[in-house]
């Protein structure tokens, strides 16, 4: 620390203990694939100076119609332990295989529901039974609302070379961990054949 007030730098003591990490790839860092196929890479998560951390990841810069995906989606990391992270990224996805991907229980989710309540709804009256109903029928929108896909990698429709086709190239893919507000990137290489 320095002052004008100081003919020399003064020092302030600290303590504590801080928190960093670092993140590799294991094996190799490029996958070579073909248009409709996932390429795995897997990452190795190692906290530092006996820290440990819950992590989350993202990937940014995805090619046209693919998707990327974490397995686990967040990770805690005890003191003095690595771990693994594996990263998939998906290619050749259409707007009709991105929502697809969504549990197929969803929309039954309404359905189920109104079926649990209508005997309490019959016995209340008709006025029950048509709001049970109604309210039935909002979610079941709502939630068909709510899972319309859209184009993954962050590409409007007719920008690629066809609906659901990442074009050949080669691709940097920036895979970012965040953990107490520390993020750590690793550009993982994406060839699509």
């Amino acid at each position: 620390m320095t002052s004008s007030a100081l003919p020399t730098g003064a020092f302030v003591p600290l303590s504590g203990m801080g928190f960093d990490f670092s993140m590799t790839p294991s094996g190799s860092s490029s996958q070579t694939i073909a248009n409709g196929q996932t390429a795995d890479y897997k990452l190795v998560i190692t906290p530092l100076l006996g820290s440990q951390g819950v992590f989350t990841f993202q990937c940014g810069s995805l090619p046209p119609y693919s998707f990327c995906t974490f397995n686990p989606a967040s990770e805690g990391i005890p003191a003095n332990v690595s771990g693994n992270e594996v990263v998939e990224i998906a290619t050749g996805l259409t707007e009709t295989s991105a929502s697809s991907s969504r549990p197929p229980a969803w929309p039954v989710v309404p359905l189920a529901c109104g079926l649990i309540l209508a005997p309490f709804a019959l016995r209340r009256g008709r006025r029950v039974l048509l709001l049970v109903a109604m309210l039935a029928i909002l979610a079941g929108g709502v939630t068909s609302c709510t899972s319309s896909g859209v184009i993954l990698g962050g590409t409007p429709p007719g920008s690629g070379s066809g609906p659901g086709i990442t074009a050949p190239g080669t691709f940097p893919v920036v895979v970012t961990a965040t953990s107490s507000g520390v993020q750590h990137q690793v550009t993982l290489t994406l060839i699509v054949d």
